[in-house]
């Protein structure tokens, strides 16, 4: 191995990452993974469930989702579903201790005195050299930053138990009287594969990349409206809807 080709750890031993645009950083996130180095040459790593699906269907030549051509993806899957051992790259090393770098409070810990990738990390990103807490919030009566990675447009991101989803769309809300989330959209072969899901845990409107508006637990309606095909986003409890429609009338 050369002097840096092996894993650190820091005072932060156990990093998170999410590398979907819409991702949060939790240990209940949908499509969060968890590292965490055991030895110089050994990470332990722990993958949401839905990565193991999306893998699963990137590499079904038959499946509309885009085809994975990195055999490490193959090799992930593998370890998911059987627990075997992935041999990682160099790029997926450097990943590996970028992320304890990024996630340190303030000491890194190797085998050899040899941090030239974390001197190049803290001299590009000089932020991250002060590090006086890992949690982050905004401004009073401010929302939350728009995210950087999510694409520019209207999109609904679609959360359930086991995956999810990301759905490019024209946003109807604000459009009639419904209090909720309506949309359309011209990608009726993601839509008809979200379905198959059903119900949803979260769905979440993103217009360039701000989150607009969350809905937990619900359920999408089918409607035609002046020969458009819209669809609602309702909650799968009726009365609450009944209860949000009644407070929608009243402002």
């Amino acid at each position: 191995m050369a002097s840096e080709n092996s894993l650190w750890i820091s005072d932060n031993p156990v990093v998170l990452f999410n590398s979907f645009p819409y991702g949060r950083i939790g240990i209940a996130a949908p499509g969060i993974e968890v590292y965490f180095p055991i030895s110089s040459n050994l990470c332990i790593g722990f993958y949401c469930p839905s990565i193991g699906q999306q893998i699963r269907e990137s590499l079904d030549a038959g499946h509309p989702r885009p085809h994975l051509d990195n055999p490490l993806y193959a090799s992930i899957l593998q370890a998911i579903d059987h627990g075997t051992v992935v041999d990682i790259d160099e790029n997926f090393l450097n990943f590996l201790n970028l992320l304890q770098v990024m996630q340190s409070s303030k000491f890194l810990y190797a085998r050899r005195e040899a941090f030239g990738l974390a001197d190049r990390i803290l001299t590009e990103t000089p932020d991250l050299q002060e590090v006086l807490s890992l949690i982050k919030v905004g401004r009073m009566g401010e929302g939350q930053p728009p995210r950087k990675k999510m694409p520019r447009g209207q999109f609904l991101v679609i959360e359930t138990r086991e995956n999810h989803h990301v759905l490019q769309i024209t946003d109807l809300t604000g459009s009639g009287e419904y209090w909720g989330i309506e949309f359309s959209t011209t990608d009726g072969v993601k839509l008809d594969l979200i379905e198959r899901d059903v119900s949803f845990d979260v769905v979440t409107l993103y217009h360039e990349g701000q989150e607009m508006q969350m809905m937990r637990d619900v359920v999408f309606e089918h409607l035609t409206r002046e020969g458009q095909a819209v669809v609602r986003v309702k909650y799968s409890s009726e009365s609450l809807n009944q209860f949000m429609a009644a407070i929608g009338r009243s402002i």
